[in-house]
């Protein structure tokens, strides 16, 4: 180990003990990636999920900021944030000096009270029984059938609660493929005018524009139905009209658009309106 440790080995040791002390796993490439955050988290169907941003030193001091506990609130994605603190005694990091945590004082709070309700209830264990308007409530001994059904109310409601979060996870993973696909289309301009339906539109671009060629038909019920246009070419009839050819086949009724603007139209019963 060199006479200074790197602040990547101290920290790796550090989220490592973390994890074994708080429950959490690592963070795929140390919080990088959107939907993983902060440097490791818990099972987020536990109770007092959490996430947690290691910070530790050689040093004697380690400065915490609004900011820095400002973004870890903002990566711990709704669960609660935990701010873990070291600070190492030697530089080969084989001896801690210290080992803390800070956290929100109300979850601290909330940590607090529920870890006294819970050892007052195995100290006295009890639920209280329904009763009728104006009528006293009596504690009767909890059966083991009673805190069996629970646990399995529990289990079920965690799992549901898993359910829910991976598909929020593969919505969010969805929306954003939607969303590069739909930056490309905003390149591709639209026709202003259709003369009829059914009918072909075809949009071509100057190089290095993305979606240089591409071919829209439109069906006589309105329908669109995009696909790729190469090659485009335009011919001439031997009674000097517009031919339209895209991948190879002849577009009886069609427009071509070059980065916009209507280049030609061609139309087999309508001579008069053809261009180009």
């Amino acid at each position: 180990m060199p006479a200074n440790p790197s602040t990547t080995e101290m920290g790796e040791r550090h989220v490592a003990y973390a994890g074994e002390v708080l429950g959490t796993r690592a963070s795929a490439a140390s919080g990088s990636k959107w939907q993983d955050p902060a440097d490791g988290r818990s099972a987020h169907d536990i109770p007092y999920p959490i996430a947690i941003e290691g910070k530790s030193t050689r040093g004697k001091g380690i400065t915490v900021t609004l900011d820095m506990l400002a973004k870890l609130r903002e990566q711990a994605l709704g669960e609660h944030p935990v701010l873990p603190l070291r600070w190492y005694g030697t530089d080969d990091l084989t001896v801690v000096t210290e080992d803390w945590a800070a956290v929100p004082l109300e979850f601290l709070g909330e940590l607090l009270g529920s870890a006294r309700r819970w050892a007052e209830h195995e100290a006295h264990p009890q639920v209280i029984t329904s009763v009728e308007p104006g009528a006293v409530a009596v504690p009767v001994p909890a059966t083991l059938e009673q805190l069996m059904r629970r646990a399995e109310e529990a289990v079920s409601l965690r799992r549901a609660l898993a359910d829910a979060h991976d598909s929020l996870l593969a919505a969010g993973e969805t929306i954003a493929k939607q969303r590069l696909e739909l930056d490309g289309f905003r390149d591709a301009p639209q026709a202003q005018f259709l003369p009829r339906l059914p009918w072909t539109v075809v949009h071509t671009h100057s190089p290095g524009i993305p979606l240089s060629q591409v071919m829209i038909r439109h069906s006589a019920d309105g329908f669109q139905t995009a696909v790729a246009a190469d090659p485009v070419r335009v011919e001439r009839t031997p009674d000097n009209r517009p031919r339209l050819m895209v991948n190879n086949q002849i577009v009886r009724d069609g427009d071509l658009y070059k980065d916009g603007v209507l280049i030609v139209r061609a139309c087999h019963d309508k001579p008069e309106i053809e261009v180009g």
